[in-house]
């Protein structure tokens, strides 16, 4: 099978008997950019390519077509349909996105790849700067892929690329980038051919979404799970007229979150102008919902001119991984409260005494397995240790996974709860051997109430780090890893930050 590229050769330019507001369908150079929404199997290389451009009529425009100059390669295409979308433009790169035209018929132009695509639907423009992108839907097998000819000439910024699953492997472009500077795709040729058709006149007035700014607790601008929040909502009238006498309700659809004062109004935006409101919104984010959540929001608007809706969304803040430092000289606290686990590979349900945080999420159960492992989300007793992330596990921390055995007399999974609340502290200790009932492997997890630090500590063990796997994991896709924290003949003690 021929390799994916995100480069090949084109040109060509294509006559249009329609009205043209904007064309840069000149000098073609011999490459062209891969964007293309591929079939299920190859999704990771879905991309998009986009470039920019001027609405310079004080009355605005009405698009209703874009011509592209392209082509086809590693395969004969030709494409199925084709997506066009419109974006603001946000500091040189595209921004909020202002309109899209999905799953388009297409007319080929004088080369196969060039194309005419007419909008099902027009799309007003108010004078400002906005970005186009054109994308193939189209399956590598058999059709191969489509790229967009880069122009040897830049206008304004120059084009953009994006690859948000990564499969190409640039890490710059996952996100919006510099097709030529910051992605290295064709530098020489920085733009791409293209040509918007129309009418000049938006019509009436057109709100949308354009920036959301987010007061919370802490003061960082990003939401955690658990915090209060107020919320700056800037629209765009991207129409051709100013609205006016502006109203608006703000909702959400996601579980966990919950708008305390949904409404504002919002000064008169004239044709191209922005406006933010009056009065900030105020909600809440549920503890129970995970951090790295992106959050689905509506801002319901009326002016005197229409109603319209502005949906958006705002994402909470990243869940965190760990870092390992390490210790010695600790001492075990023994349990005092047998679990009830005495097994060759079992688990068991225990219920925690204050909620503990796991990458960002809160639990207030976890199930504890003979071989070594506190599961938060699976119910799983292996007792093959692997490298992480496993795939028999969810979201788990392997304080010493291994072939462990709990059923001797004396042995088992024991609990400890010290001091008070706020600032307890939970101790899960393991008495195990090694399977068949030979050594021993003591250690225990350290859970604080008032800190999210995760500790181990390490007793006697037998076997040491001979065969054992320690870590933490956040799915069966993503982990953290050490084999620096091992279990040692002696106390010592490792900390997950």
């Amino acid at each position: 099978m021929a390799a994916l590229a995100a480069l090949w050769l084109v040109p060509a330019a294509l006559a249009s008997p329609k009205i043209v507001l904007y064309d840069q369908y000149d000098n073609p150079g011999p490459n062209a950019v891969s964007s293309q929404n591929y079939e299920a199997s190859f999704n990771t290389y879905d991309d998009e390519g986009a470039d920019n451009f001027v609405v310079d009529n004080s009355s605005g425009w009405l698009v209703d077509q874009i011509d592209v100059d392209g082509q086809y390669f590693n395969g004969p295409g030709p494409a199925n349909t084709v997506n066009v979308r419109f974006y603001l433009d946000a500091g040189g790169l595209p921004g909020s996105e202002l309109a899209s035209r999905v799953n388009l018929t297409f007319t080929q132009g004088p080369d196969p790849g060039d194309m005419v695509i007419p909008l099902t639907q027009g799309v007003p423009l108010a004078p400002g700067t906005y970005w186009v992108s054109v994308q193939a839907n189209q399956n590598f097998t058999p059709a191969g892929q489509w790229g967009w000819t880069d122009r040897t000439s830049a206008v304004g910024d120059g084009g953009a690329w994006r690859n948000p699953p990564g499969g190409y492997n640039v890490p710059a472009c996952h996100a919006w980038g510099r097709r030529g500077a910051t992605c290295n795709i064709d530098p020489p040729a920085p733009d791409q051919v293209f040509r918007i058709l129309g009418n000049i006149g938006a019509g009436g007035p057109a709100l949308v979404h354009e920036q959301s700014t987010v007061y919370d607790e802490n003061g960082n601008g990003v939401l955690e799970p658990g915090e209060a929040f107020q919320l700056d909502e800037q629209i765009r009238n991207t129409g051709g007229a100013t609205a006016t006498n502006i109203t608006s309700v703000l909702s959400t659809t996601s579980s966990g979150v919950t708008i305390s004062q949904p409404n504002s109004p919002y000064p008169n935006i004239a044709a191209g102008a922005s406006g933010t409101n009056t009065t900030r919104f105020e909600g809440a984010v549920d503890s129970s919902v995970p951090c790295g959540t992106t959050l689905s929001l509506s801002l319901a608007i009326t002016a005197a001119e229409g109603n319209y809706t502005a949906p958006f969304t705002i994402s909470m803040a990243p869940c965190p991984n760990y870092t390992i430092t390490t210790e010695t000289g600790q001492a075990i606290v023994p349990g005092t409260v047998d679990t009830g686990n005495h097994c060759d590979d079992c688990t068991t349900e225990i219920t925690l005494p204050f909620p503990v945080y796991v990458y960002g999420q809160t639990y207030t159960t976890a199930n504890v397995d003979s071989n070594g492992s506190l599961q938060f989300d699976t119910d799983a007793s292996v007792f093959t240790n692997t490298c992480l992330p496993s795939e028999s596990h969810g979201r788990a921390l392997f304080p010493y996974w291994d072939d462990l055995y709990t059923s001797n007399s004396g042995y088992g999974i024991y609990t400890t709860v010290t001091g008070t609340a706020p600032n307890r502290l939970f101790y899960l200790e393991w008495r195990s051997q090694y399977f068949p009932g030979s050594g021993n492997a003591n250690f225990e997890v350290v859970f604080s109430e008032s800190s999210q630090v995760i500790r181990v500590v390490f007793g006697d063990t037998t076997n040491g780090a001979s065969s054992s796997t320690e870590g933490i994991q956040d799915s069966a896709r993503a982990s953290l890893r050490s084999t620096a924290v091992t279990a040692r003949a002696g106390l010592s003690r490792a900390a997950w930050h």
